[in-house]
Protein backbone atom coordinates (compact mmCIF):
# COMPACT_ATOMS: atom_id res chain seq x y z
CA UNK A 1 0.00 0.00 0.00
CA UNK A 2 3.15 2.52 0.54
CA UNK A 3 3.62 3.00 -3.28
CA UNK A 4 -0.58 3.86 -3.81
CA UNK A 5 0.15 5.97 -0.67
CA UNK A 6 -0.36 9.31 -2.77
CA UNK A 7 -3.23 8.22 -4.10
CA UNK A 8 -5.23 7.34 -1.59
CA UNK A 9 -3.76 10.68 -0.01
CA UNK A 10 -5.83 12.47 -2.93
CA UNK A 11 -8.77 9.69 -2.77
CA UNK A 12 -9.14 10.59 1.02
CA UNK A 13 -8.73 14.94 0.54
CA UNK A 14 -11.23 14.89 -2.17
CA UNK A 15 -13.79 12.85 0.21
CA UNK A 16 -13.02 14.92 2.76
CA UNK A 17 -14.17 18.41 0.86
CA UNK A 18 -16.56 16.35 -1.14
CA UNK A 19 -19.23 15.42 2.37
CA UNK A 20 -18.96 18.81 3.66
CA UNK A 21 -19.85 20.28 0.00
CA UNK A 22 -22.78 18.07 -0.13
CA UNK A 23 -23.98 18.43 2.50
CA UNK A 24 -23.82 22.18 2.04
CA UNK A 25 -25.40 21.83 -0.97
CA UNK A 26 -28.15 19.30 0.57
CA UNK A 27 -29.10 21.77 3.52
CA UNK A 28 -28.75 24.63 1.39
CA UNK A 29 -30.59 23.82 -1.78
CA UNK A 30 -34.31 23.51 -1.49
CA UNK A 31 -37.36 22.16 -4.29
CA UNK A 32 -35.69 22.11 -7.88
CA UNK A 33 -32.22 22.76 -6.78
CA UNK A 34 -31.71 20.00 -4.06
CA UNK A 35 -33.48 17.16 -7.03
CA UNK A 36 -30.61 18.84 -9.00
CA UNK A 37 -27.83 18.74 -6.34
CA UNK A 38 -29.01 14.93 -5.08
CA UNK A 39 -29.04 13.59 -8.57
CA UNK A 40 -25.60 15.14 -9.19
CA UNK A 41 -24.38 13.89 -5.81
CA UNK A 42 -25.83 10.21 -6.24
CA UNK A 43 -23.85 10.59 -9.78
CA UNK A 44 -20.66 11.91 -8.31
CA UNK A 45 -21.31 8.68 -6.09
CA UNK A 46 -21.71 6.33 -8.20
CA UNK A 47 -18.29 7.48 -10.36
CA UNK A 48 -16.60 7.52 -6.95
CA UNK A 49 -17.86 3.60 -6.36
CA UNK A 50 -16.57 2.68 -9.74
CA UNK A 51 -13.30 3.89 -9.59
CA UNK A 52 -13.13 1.85 -6.45
CA UNK A 53 -14.06 -1.14 -7.93
CA UNK A 54 -11.72 -0.70 -10.87
CA UNK A 55 -9.14 -0.44 -7.88
CA UNK A 56 -9.82 -3.25 -6.95
CA UNK A 57 -10.01 -5.11 -9.93
CA UNK A 58 -6.73 -3.49 -11.38
CA UNK A 59 -4.52 -6.37 -11.42
CA UNK A 60 -7.55 -8.31 -13.66
CA UNK A 61 -7.87 -5.29 -15.82
CA UNK A 62 -4.17 -5.15 -16.39
CA UNK A 63 -3.55 -8.78 -17.42
CA UNK A 64 -6.98 -8.79 -19.26
CA UNK A 65 -4.86 -5.55 -21.42
CA UNK A 66 -1.79 -6.73 -20.85
CA UNK A 67 -1.23 -9.71 -19.91
CA UNK A 68 0.43 -8.78 -16.39
CA UNK A 69 -0.31 -7.29 -13.76
CA UNK A 70 0.48 -3.79 -12.10
CA UNK A 71 4.61 -3.43 -12.86
CA UNK A 72 6.88 -0.68 -11.38
CA UNK A 73 9.64 1.27 -12.93
CA UNK A 74 12.41 -1.06 -11.25
CA UNK A 75 10.44 -3.81 -13.02
CA UNK A 76 10.74 -2.60 -15.95
CA UNK A 77 14.49 -1.65 -15.68
CA UNK A 78 15.25 -5.33 -14.68
CA UNK A 79 13.61 -6.63 -18.20
CA UNK A 80 15.12 -4.18 -19.89
CA UNK A 81 18.82 -5.06 -18.44
CA UNK A 82 18.16 -8.68 -17.98
CA UNK A 83 17.14 -8.41 -22.13
CA UNK A 84 20.34 -6.25 -23.19
CA UNK A 85 22.68 -8.74 -21.05
CA UNK A 86 20.65 -11.45 -22.79
CA UNK A 87 21.61 -9.91 -26.38
CA UNK A 88 24.88 -9.09 -25.60
CA UNK A 89 25.55 -12.82 -24.67
CA UNK A 90 24.04 -14.01 -28.07
CA UNK A 91 20.72 -15.96 -26.90
CA UNK A 92 18.72 -14.61 -29.24
CA UNK A 93 15.64 -16.59 -27.55
CA UNK A 94 16.28 -15.12 -24.28
CA UNK A 95 16.41 -11.73 -25.54
CA UNK A 96 13.48 -11.54 -27.75
CA UNK A 97 12.34 -12.79 -24.09
CA UNK A 98 12.74 -10.11 -22.16
CA UNK A 99 12.54 -7.41 -24.70
CA UNK A 100 8.60 -8.70 -24.82
CA UNK A 101 8.46 -8.26 -20.92
CA UNK A 102 10.06 -5.29 -21.26
CA UNK A 103 6.94 -4.00 -23.64
CA UNK A 104 4.89 -5.74 -20.94
CA UNK A 105 5.91 -4.19 -17.95
CA UNK A 106 6.53 -0.70 -19.37
CA UNK A 107 2.96 -0.68 -20.70
CA UNK A 108 1.60 -2.33 -17.57
CA UNK A 109 3.42 0.62 -15.80
CA UNK A 110 2.16 3.22 -17.85
CA UNK A 111 -0.91 1.90 -18.22
CA UNK A 112 -1.23 1.70 -14.20
CA UNK A 113 0.91 5.74 -13.84
CA UNK A 114 -1.68 6.98 -16.39
CA UNK A 115 -4.68 5.62 -14.76
CA UNK A 116 -3.97 6.96 -10.88
CA UNK A 117 -3.48 10.27 -13.22
CA UNK A 118 -6.45 9.46 -14.28
CA UNK A 119 -8.18 8.83 -11.37
CA UNK A 120 -6.39 11.94 -9.28
CA UNK A 121 -7.51 14.35 -11.93
CA UNK A 122 -10.97 13.32 -12.03
CA UNK A 123 -11.16 13.82 -8.29
CA UNK A 124 -9.79 17.31 -9.02
CA UNK A 125 -11.61 18.07 -11.76
CA UNK A 126 -14.99 16.64 -9.55
CA UNK A 127 -13.59 18.96 -7.00
CA UNK A 128 -13.87 22.34 -8.86
CA UNK A 129 -17.51 20.63 -10.50
CA UNK A 130 -18.68 20.45 -7.11
CA UNK A 131 -17.04 23.87 -6.42
CA UNK A 132 -18.51 25.66 -8.99
CA UNK A 133 -21.89 23.72 -8.68
CA UNK A 134 -21.91 25.03 -5.35
CA UNK A 135 -21.00 28.78 -5.78
CA UNK A 136 -24.22 28.49 -8.23
CA UNK A 137 -27.02 26.82 -6.03
CA UNK A 138 -25.42 29.39 -3.06
CA UNK A 139 -26.00 32.10 -5.93
CA UNK A 140 -29.32 30.61 -6.55
CA UNK A 141 -30.30 29.99 -2.90
CA UNK A 142 -28.72 33.30 -2.51
CA UNK A 143 -31.28 35.03 -5.07
CA UNK A 144 -34.06 32.77 -3.78
CA UNK A 145 -34.06 33.95 -0.05
CA UNK A 146 -33.79 37.66 -1.39
CA UNK A 147 -36.61 37.06 -3.31
CA UNK A 148 -38.32 35.78 -0.53
CA UNK A 149 -36.76 38.69 1.80
CA UNK A 150 -38.25 40.87 -0.96
CA UNK A 151 -41.84 39.24 -0.86
CA UNK A 152 -41.79 39.23 3.01
CA UNK A 153 -41.14 43.13 3.00
CA UNK A 154 -43.76 43.81 0.36
CA UNK A 155 -46.30 41.64 2.37
CA UNK A 156 -44.61 43.76 5.65
CA UNK A 157 -45.11 46.89 3.01
CA UNK A 158 -48.68 46.29 2.08
CA UNK A 159 -49.77 45.27 6.04
CA UNK A 160 -48.06 48.66 7.34
CA UNK A 161 -49.72 50.13 4.42
CA UNK A 162 -53.05 48.35 6.03
CA UNK A 163 -52.36 48.74 9.69
CA UNK A 164 -51.70 52.73 8.53
CA UNK A 165 -55.03 52.32 7.43
CA UNK A 166 -56.58 50.83 10.27
CA UNK A 167 -54.98 53.31 12.72
CA UNK A 168 -56.37 56.24 10.62
CA UNK A 169 -59.55 54.15 10.68
CA UNK A 170 -59.43 53.96 14.28
CA UNK A 171 -58.22 57.93 14.80
CA UNK A 172 -61.64 58.86 12.82
CA UNK A 173 -63.27 56.17 14.78
CA UNK A 174 -62.00 57.71 18.07
CA UNK A 175 -62.69 61.41 17.19
CA UNK A 176 -66.18 60.01 16.25
CA UNK A 177 -66.50 58.60 19.62
CA UNK A 178 -65.51 61.83 21.32
CA UNK A 179 -67.62 64.25 19.44
CA UNK A 180 -70.01 61.72 20.50
CA UNK A 181 -68.91 61.66 23.86
CA UNK A 182 -68.97 65.57 23.76
CA UNK A 183 -72.38 64.93 22.63
CA UNK A 184 -73.88 62.87 24.64
CA UNK A 185 -71.90 65.19 27.75
CA UNK A 186 -73.94 68.39 26.44
CA UNK A 187 -77.23 66.02 26.30
CA UNK A 188 -76.34 65.09 29.77
CA UNK A 189 -75.97 68.48 30.89
CA UNK A 190 -78.86 69.85 29.51
CA UNK A 191 -80.46 66.53 30.45
CA UNK A 192 -79.55 67.37 33.92
CA UNK A 193 -80.59 70.92 33.57
CA UNK A 194 -83.82 69.59 32.32
CA UNK A 195 -84.37 67.03 35.60
CA UNK A 196 -83.06 70.20 38.05
CA UNK A 197 -85.93 72.69 36.36
CA UNK A 198 -88.26 69.58 36.93
CA UNK A 199 -87.23 68.69 40.54
CA UNK A 200 -87.68 72.51 40.74
CA UNK A 201 -91.04 72.83 39.93
CA UNK A 202 -91.75 70.03 41.73
CA UNK A 203 -90.10 71.21 45.39
CA UNK A 204 -91.73 74.71 44.36
CA UNK A 205 -95.56 73.24 44.43
CA UNK A 206 -94.49 70.84 47.74
CA UNK A 207 -93.68 74.22 49.34
CA UNK A 208 -96.42 76.57 47.84
CA UNK A 209 -98.88 73.33 49.11
CA UNK A 210 -98.52 74.85 52.43
CA UNK A 211 -97.26 78.21 51.90
CA UNK A 212 -100.57 80.43 53.30
CA UNK A 213 -101.82 83.63 51.17
CA UNK A 214 -103.97 85.88 52.86
CA UNK A 215 -104.48 89.57 52.39
CA UNK A 216 -102.55 91.97 55.28
CA UNK A 217 -105.84 92.42 56.61
CA UNK A 218 -106.93 89.12 56.98
CA UNK A 219 -103.61 88.12 58.64
CA UNK A 220 -104.09 90.76 61.19
CA UNK A 221 -108.08 89.34 61.85
CA UNK A 222 -106.56 85.84 62.20
CA UNK A 223 -104.20 86.96 65.15
CA UNK A 224 -106.96 89.10 66.46
CA UNK A 225 -104.99 92.41 66.69
CA UNK A 226 -107.48 95.28 67.91
CA UNK A 227 -106.44 99.14 66.60
CA UNK A 228 -105.37 97.48 63.09
CA UNK A 229 -108.17 100.43 61.17
CA UNK A 230 -107.40 103.30 63.15
CA UNK A 231 -104.10 105.04 61.89
CA UNK A 232 -100.61 103.40 62.96
CA UNK A 233 -99.26 107.36 63.81
CA UNK A 234 -101.25 110.48 63.13
CA UNK A 235 -99.42 113.91 63.13
CA UNK A 236 -101.27 117.21 63.20
CA UNK A 237 -100.12 121.13 63.05
CA UNK A 238 -101.31 124.27 62.31
CA UNK A 239 -101.06 124.22 58.54
CA UNK A 240 -101.97 120.23 57.99
CA UNK A 241 -102.98 116.85 59.23
CA UNK A 242 -102.09 113.36 57.89
CA UNK A 243 -101.63 109.88 59.09
CA UNK A 244 -100.45 106.02 58.20
CA UNK A 245 -102.66 103.04 57.90
CA UNK A 246 -102.15 99.63 56.88
CA UNK A 247 -102.80 98.43 53.51
CA UNK A 248 -105.44 95.47 54.20
CA UNK A 249 -105.02 94.40 51.01
CA UNK A 250 -101.71 93.95 50.22
CA UNK A 251 -101.22 89.85 49.95
CA UNK A 252 -98.69 88.37 51.95
CA UNK A 253 -97.44 84.74 52.37
CA UNK A 254 -96.48 82.75 54.78
CA UNK A 255 -93.44 80.37 55.03
CA UNK A 256 -93.86 76.32 54.45
CA UNK A 257 -94.81 74.31 57.32
CA UNK A 258 -92.05 72.91 58.93
CA UNK A 259 -93.07 69.09 57.85
CA UNK A 260 -92.18 70.06 54.58
CA UNK A 261 -89.11 71.52 55.36
CA UNK A 262 -87.75 68.90 57.01
CA UNK A 263 -89.10 66.83 53.99
CA UNK A 264 -87.07 68.46 51.75
CA UNK A 265 -84.10 68.99 53.95
CA UNK A 266 -83.96 65.15 53.95
CA UNK A 267 -84.02 65.01 50.57
CA UNK A 268 -81.15 67.67 50.33
CA UNK A 269 -78.76 65.53 52.42
CA UNK A 270 -79.67 62.52 50.58
CA UNK A 271 -76.47 60.98 48.55
CA UNK A 272 -78.56 60.59 44.83
CA UNK A 273 -80.22 63.56 44.67
CA UNK A 274 -78.56 65.73 47.10
CA UNK A 275 -76.65 67.44 44.93
CA UNK A 276 -79.70 68.38 42.64
CA UNK A 277 -82.08 69.23 45.30
CA UNK A 278 -79.34 71.57 46.72
CA UNK A 279 -79.37 73.08 43.44
CA UNK A 280 -82.91 73.41 42.92
CA UNK A 281 -83.15 75.38 46.26
CA UNK A 282 -80.18 77.44 45.45
CA UNK A 283 -82.81 78.55 42.40
CA UNK A 284 -85.54 78.98 44.10
CA UNK A 285 -83.87 81.85 46.66
CA UNK A 286 -84.34 83.73 43.76
CA UNK A 287 -88.19 82.88 43.65
CA UNK A 288 -90.90 85.79 43.66
CA UNK A 289 -92.98 84.32 46.17
CA UNK A 290 -91.57 85.49 49.47
CA UNK A 291 -92.95 82.12 51.11
CA UNK A 292 -91.04 80.16 48.70
CA UNK A 293 -87.87 81.80 49.25
CA UNK A 294 -87.55 81.79 52.56
CA UNK A 295 -88.45 78.08 52.62
CA UNK A 296 -85.32 77.42 50.33
CA UNK A 297 -83.75 79.50 52.49
CA UNK A 298 -84.34 77.62 55.52
CA UNK A 299 -83.77 74.37 54.24
CA UNK A 300 -80.13 75.44 52.91
CA UNK A 301 -79.34 76.29 56.18
CA UNK A 302 -80.77 73.67 58.13
CA UNK A 303 -78.65 71.21 56.04
CA UNK A 304 -75.64 73.71 56.61
CA UNK A 305 -74.89 74.58 52.74
CA UNK A 306 -75.87 78.57 53.51
CA UNK A 307 -76.67 80.79 49.96
CA UNK A 308 -73.15 83.06 49.77
CA UNK A 309 -72.88 84.07 46.52
CA UNK A 310 -75.48 86.68 46.56
CA UNK A 311 -78.03 88.64 47.98
CA UNK A 312 -81.18 86.97 48.84
CA UNK A 313 -84.42 88.83 48.28
CA UNK A 314 -87.41 87.91 50.27
CA UNK A 315 -90.83 89.84 49.23
CA UNK A 316 -94.26 90.23 50.72
CA UNK A 317 -93.71 87.76 53.66
CA UNK A 318 -96.03 87.29 56.76
CA UNK A 319 -93.89 85.67 59.57
CA UNK A 320 -95.89 85.40 63.01
CA UNK A 321 -94.67 82.21 64.52
CA UNK A 322 -90.68 81.99 65.17
CA UNK A 323 -88.19 81.62 62.19
CA UNK A 324 -84.77 82.00 62.97
CA UNK A 325 -81.74 81.51 60.57
CA UNK A 326 -78.37 80.29 62.28
CA UNK A 327 -75.42 80.97 59.55
CA UNK A 328 -73.83 84.44 59.77
CA UNK A 329 -73.18 83.83 55.81
CA UNK A 330 -76.78 85.23 54.36
CA UNK A 331 -76.94 89.10 52.85
CA UNK A 332 -80.95 89.69 52.96
CA UNK A 333 -83.16 92.01 51.49
CA UNK A 334 -86.43 91.92 53.02
CA UNK A 335 -89.38 93.77 51.09
CA UNK A 336 -93.02 95.16 51.60
CA UNK A 337 -92.97 92.36 54.65
CA UNK A 338 -94.79 92.23 58.18
CA UNK A 339 -92.64 90.56 60.34
CA UNK A 340 -93.68 89.92 63.95
CA UNK A 341 -90.87 86.86 64.96
CA UNK A 342 -88.17 86.90 62.45
CA UNK A 343 -84.45 86.33 63.92
CA UNK A 344 -81.12 86.10 61.70
CA UNK A 345 -78.83 87.08 64.33
CA UNK A 346 -75.57 87.48 62.51
CA UNK A 347 -77.37 88.22 58.93
CA UNK A 348 -76.83 91.63 57.16
CA UNK A 349 -80.19 92.54 56.60
CA UNK A 350 -81.82 95.41 54.51
CA UNK A 351 -85.62 96.49 55.11
CA UNK A 352 -87.77 98.12 52.71
CA UNK A 353 -90.84 99.31 53.48
CA UNK A 354 -91.78 96.65 55.89
CA UNK A 355 -93.27 95.88 59.74
CA UNK A 356 -90.68 94.87 61.83
CA UNK A 357 -90.70 93.52 65.63
CA UNK A 358 -86.77 93.11 66.26
CA UNK A 359 -86.26 90.40 69.19
CA UNK A 360 -82.50 90.00 68.52
CA UNK A 361 -79.38 92.22 68.04
CA UNK A 362 -77.91 92.16 64.03
CA UNK A 363 -76.91 93.69 61.24
CA UNK A 364 -79.74 96.25 60.64
CA UNK A 365 -80.48 98.89 58.12
CA UNK A 366 -82.66 100.15 55.68
CA UNK A 367 -85.35 102.46 54.72
CA UNK A 368 -89.23 103.40 54.83
CA UNK A 369 -90.29 101.03 57.51
CA UNK A 370 -91.80 100.54 61.04
CA UNK A 371 -89.19 99.47 63.26
CA UNK A 372 -90.25 98.45 67.08
CA UNK A 373 -86.87 97.36 68.21
CA UNK A 374 -85.36 97.76 71.37
CA UNK A 375 -82.73 99.62 71.21
CA UNK A 376 -83.60 101.37 67.45
CA UNK A 377 -80.55 103.30 68.47
CA UNK A 378 -78.56 101.17 67.35
CA UNK A 379 -79.96 100.76 64.12
CA UNK A 380 -79.46 103.31 60.73
CA UNK A 381 -83.18 103.14 59.60
CA UNK A 382 -85.93 105.89 58.23
CA UNK A 383 -89.64 105.76 59.06
CA UNK A 384 -91.58 105.04 62.04
CA UNK A 385 -89.72 103.91 64.94
CA UNK A 386 -91.17 102.94 68.48
CA UNK A 387 -89.71 103.83 71.56
CA UNK A 388 -90.33 103.86 75.04
CA UNK A 389 -92.31 106.40 76.96
CA UNK A 390 -90.53 106.18 79.26
CA UNK A 391 -87.73 107.65 77.91
CA UNK A 392 -88.65 110.63 76.24
CA UNK A 393 -86.57 112.11 73.34
CA UNK A 394 -86.10 115.35 72.35
CA UNK A 395 -87.55 116.03 69.09
CA UNK A 396 -85.20 117.42 66.56
CA UNK A 397 -85.83 118.44 62.44
CA UNK A 398 -84.94 115.00 62.09
CA UNK A 399 -87.08 113.20 64.87
CA UNK A 400 -90.37 114.67 65.28
CA UNK A 401 -92.83 112.75 67.78
CA UNK A 402 -96.56 111.32 66.33
CA UNK A 403 -99.44 110.47 68.16
CA UNK A 404 -99.80 106.62 68.47
CA UNK A 405 -102.65 104.88 67.20
CA UNK A 406 -104.14 101.64 68.98
CA UNK A 407 -102.44 98.52 67.06
CA UNK A 408 -98.84 99.62 69.38
CA UNK A 409 -98.61 98.92 73.28
CA UNK A 410 -99.32 102.09 75.11
CA UNK A 411 -96.18 102.11 76.37
CA UNK A 412 -94.36 102.67 73.09
CA UNK A 413 -94.33 105.93 71.39
CA UNK A 414 -94.02 106.67 67.29
CA UNK A 415 -92.04 108.84 65.94
CA UNK A 416 -90.64 110.02 62.65
CA UNK A 417 -86.93 109.49 61.60
CA UNK A 418 -85.93 111.62 58.31
CA UNK A 419 -82.43 110.78 57.26
CA UNK A 420 -79.85 113.74 57.48
CA UNK A 421 -80.55 116.72 55.20
CA UNK A 422 -84.37 115.75 54.85
CA UNK A 423 -86.65 118.67 55.21
CA UNK A 424 -89.77 117.80 54.02
CA UNK A 425 -91.98 118.06 56.31
CA UNK A 426 -93.97 115.48 58.46
CA UNK A 427 -96.98 115.06 55.82
CA UNK A 428 -94.97 114.49 52.67
CA UNK A 429 -92.80 111.93 54.59
CA UNK A 430 -95.58 110.02 55.08
CA UNK A 431 -96.37 110.19 51.49
CA UNK A 432 -93.08 109.06 50.35
CA UNK A 433 -93.25 106.37 53.41
CA UNK A 434 -96.61 105.08 52.13
CA UNK A 435 -95.46 105.21 48.48
CA UNK A 436 -92.20 103.36 49.12
CA UNK A 437 -93.88 100.39 51.45
CA UNK A 438 -96.51 98.77 49.77
CA UNK A 439 -97.83 97.88 53.20
CA UNK A 440 -98.92 100.72 54.29
CA UNK A 441 -100.99 103.79 52.86
CA UNK A 442 -101.27 107.63 53.79
CA UNK A 443 -104.16 109.85 53.99
CA UNK A 444 -103.68 113.20 52.42
CA UNK A 445 -102.77 116.54 54.39
CA UNK A 446 -105.91 118.61 55.29
CA UNK A 447 -105.28 122.06 55.33
CA UNK A 448 -106.39 124.53 57.61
Amino acid sequence: MTKHLSFWLGVFAAALLTVPIAASIMGAAEQELRRIAVTVFVAVAALVVVLVIALFFRDWILRRLFGRAEATLDDVSASLIAGVSAATAGDRAAATQHAQEVVQRGMGWYAWTGFYRWVIATAVALLLAFGAFMGTVLLFEQNRKLGEQTEVLRVQTERLAEQTGFMAAQTELMQAQTERLREQTEAAAMQNEILTLNLVNEIRDLMLATVETRTLGEWLEVLGRQGTSDPLASYASDDATCSLYFNFQHVLHTPPSAATLGAVATLAQGESMGPRVRDALALLTLDRNGGVALGALLVLDMIGTPKTDNEVTLRNLFVEERVELQSDAHVLRIEASYLGNFACPDCDVYLSGSYYLQLYDGHLNGRHNIFDGRDPNKFMFNGLTLRDRERPQTPTALNAPLVTGPFFDASKQVWLVRLSGDEMSVCDSFQRIALRSPILQATAPALD
